[in-house]
């Protein structure tokens, strides 16, 4: 399973939690297929790499979208919860 994030938060738009997963099994599968941290992947190579993994039926996804106005709301409730707190909500809402 891998899971990652983008998004800045309440002052750009929301958060966004993606995973991926792949039984054991199919591991050995991935091997060549060139993945890394985004980061360091060209514009052309996530975009190959995204539809391959839509396209290949033993390969899992999910997504969990937080609002901006779902962050600031939870983060200004008088019990407040932490961005890092929704974070790991999210996380293991998709592991789930």
């Amino acid at each position: 399973i891998g899971i990652d994030e983008a998004g800045r938060g309440p002052v750009l738009g929301p958060m966004v939690y993606g995973c991926a997963y792949v039984p054991v099994r199919g591991l050995e599968g991935l091997k060549g297929w060139g993945l890394a941290d985004s980061k360091v992947l060209s514009e052309e190579k996530r975009t190959a790499l995204f539809d391959k993994l839509k396209e290949d039926k033993g390969v899992g996804t999910g997504v969990q979208v937080m609002s901006a106005q779902v962050i600031s709301a939870e983060m200004q409730r008088r019990e407040k919860t932490s961005l890092n707190a929704m974070a790991i909500e999210a996380t293991f809402s998709l592991i789930q």
